[in-house]
């Protein structure tokens, strides 16, 4: 049986911010398919690890090779929110922003394409049993329903490689135990999906593959 193919092929890299390195000398390859687990202590390079991958750090040293993907092929969920929070935009309104990159859906307002669109939201929002919260305002929101409407606009995508910074943050165990069951869905059915964790347990659990990133003194890769 052969390898998938390579999506991501990191050899020797190295990016500093200030002048403190954040990778050094880092090497990974992850592969079409896979669903990896991105552990470390904090300041190990994880979240630079998916900026990278994301395409949103360029000024890297070393070798990067990714594979010819479309950007809306790529769903990136960061620790941050970049959202207004001065506009009074709705949960329906956050999770609709996942369709930005499909075009077909952007040009044509009304009709089958806009039905597609709804259902597809309406979804995502039942994923994350966020549907009775549609119409809530974002900045009435509690921390632990603002990530899980991020990460049903991340859903709304259906992005081929999916990079999770943290994604269990302000969710509670049961919200916790959703997601992971859907990041295992969504790869039984073909999904890439590398995800940074800070419990191993949970990792172990859910994920074939981690990598245990080490600040300076390289990473290890476990199966």
């Amino acid at each position: 049986m052969s390898a998938s193919p390579v999506l991501f092929d990191l050899q020797d890299i190295t990016l500093s911010y200030q002048g403190k390195p954040a990778l050094h000398h880092f090497s990974a390859c992850f592969r079409q398919g896979e669903m990896w687990a991105v552990l470390g202590s904090n300041g190990s390079g994880k979240s630079t690890l998916l900026r990278i991958l994301a395409g949103e750090l360029r000024n890297w040293e070393g070798r990067f090779e990714r594979a010819a993907l479309a950007p809306r092929q790529i769903g990136y969920l960061g620790q941050t929110a970049l959202l207004n929070q001065d506009l009074p935009v709705t949960v329906w309104d956050v999770v609709s922003q996942g369709l930005v990159m499909d075009l077909s859906f952007g040009l044509w307002p009304g009709g089958r394409r806009a039905a597609s669109a709804r259902a597809r939201i309406r979804t995502a929002l039942e994923a994350m049993d966020l549907l009775p919260l549609r119409d809530r305002v974002w900045t009435h929101l509690s921390g632990g329903q603002r990530q899980r409407a991020l990460i049903a606009r991340l859903l709304v995508q259906d992005a081929d490689v999916l990079l999770l910074d943290e994604p269990l943050n302000s969710l509670d165990e049961t919200g916790q135990s959703r997601l992971l069951e859907l990041l295992g869905e969504l790869h039984r059915a073909g999904k890439t999906v590398i995800c940074v964790l800070h419990d191993e347990r949970l990792a172990a659990r859910h994920f074939p593959f981690a990598l245990l990133m080490r600040a300076r003194t390289g990473t290890e890769a476990r199966a």
